[in-house]
């Protein structure tokens, strides 16, 4: 039942049926299906958060779970270093894969659960992960082992994370962009912030720029050289909402909304300009992750799948290539020829045969 639970009742009397037992299995049971065995005396449970989980029935009074098979929930974000992939989502908390063979990739860890997991680095040993309240530390060097080593609260709702050196940027909803010191990962600490109305969603850093994008601000340029006193250079409204960004040169393409892929430039950030745009047919899309393999850019679309545009010509992008995923898609990696795509209850690990045609 939702929220209550595996329940067993006794029907021999239809007309008054008796409760025998309740089993609350995990934290948020949430049950969508279950089947009984006549054999083993065992049942089933289909959760929707939390995967399958086997019953002992033989006494229907003390129904106990002898057996779980968890799967991932919510996939937000995902990120890739050699052979290992690394994602989190919703009640997933961090997994560890081996995509040695990205035909059958393989998991080697898992941490616990978490409720509200936003944003995902890996920076050598040392995995960076974000939800509502902090951000957490973990020790990813010895699979099948996952260590918390430090989780900092933090101010605002923590979302992007990028980890450069010693050195961690990150973008909090309701407060802004923060820069910390995370060369010590038991005692990280925030050196520098500026605050920033609304919500703060994808973050880059190149150099000594920091490139945001903001809710309420727009899309954002912020000088991090003195990571102490960053400071804001420039800002653009774009047509729709940037929700995630990725640089090529002195270009940035953003992944727009509802408004598809714009193109700034983005040489002068006090007088950043639109030099190109490709938006959706219908309007029905919502543009939230971008990435960049040569000339084409990878965008997710949380209303349809991945999509790939030709930006060789920056001024009139246009679209080369699809695929359709059967959940949400929530944002998008390239890695080692690889595209990965993080769908809501799926993770998919696709491979563009060729431009222009089908992963």
């Amino acid at each position: 039942l939702y929220d209550g639970g595996f329940q067993v009742l006794d029907v021999r009397e239809p007309e008054h049926p008796v409760s025998l037992a309740i089993v609350k299995y995990t934290m948020y049971n949430e049950a969508w299906g279950v089947t009984a065995s006549d054999t083993d005396g065992l049942a089933y449970v289909v959760d929707y958060f939390a995967g399958i989980h086997i019953m002992d029935l033989s006494d229907p009074a003390e129904p106990a779970v002898v057996g779980r098979f968890f799967t991932p929930s919510s996939i937000v974000a995902a990120a890739v270093r050699g052979s290992r992939l690394y994602a989190i989502g919703e009640l997933s908390g961090l997994r560890v894969c081996d995509i040695s063979d990205p035909s059958a990739p393989r998991a080697l860890a898992a941490s616990a659960i978490n409720r509200g997991i936003q944003g995902l680095d890996v920076a050598g040993d040392r995995a960076f992960v974000t939800d509502r309240h902090q951000m957490t530390i973990y020790d990813v060097s010895a699979p099948p082992a996952v260590r918390a080593i430090k989780a900092m609260p933090l101010p605002g709702v923590p979302r992007a994370i990028l980890v450069r050196g010693s050195t961690a940027y990150l973008t909090a909803d309701l407060s802004g962009f923060h820069v910390l010191d995370v060369g010590d990962a038991r005692s990280p600490k925030i050196v520098g912030s500026l605050e920033l109305p609304g919500f703060a969603y994808g973050l880059v850093v190149e150099g000594d720029r920091a490139y945001v994008c903001s809710s309420d601000a727009g899309f954002l340029v912020i000088d991090v050289g003195d990571p102490v006193h960053p400071k804001q250079l420039g800002e653009f409204r774009t047509a729709g909402e940037p929700y995630a960004v990725a640089l090529k040169k002195n270009l940035a393409f953003v992944a727009d909304g509802p408004e598809g892929l714009a193109v700034l430039d983005v040489s002068d950030p006090a007088a950043m300009r639109e030099v190109g745009r490709a938006p959706f047919e219908g309007g029905e899309g919502f543009a939230n992750g971008i990435a960049l393999d040569g000339d084409i850019a990878y965008v997710s679309d949380e209303n349809y799948g991945l999509r790939g545009y030709d930006i060789s010509r920056p001024e009139a992008p246009s679209l080369v290539s699809g695929f359709e995923t059967p959940g949400e898609a929530a944002g998008v990696e390239v890695a080692g020829g690889l595209i990965i795509v993080p769908d809501s209850y799926s993770l998919f690990i696709l491979r563009a045969r060729k431009m222009g045609t089908q992963y």
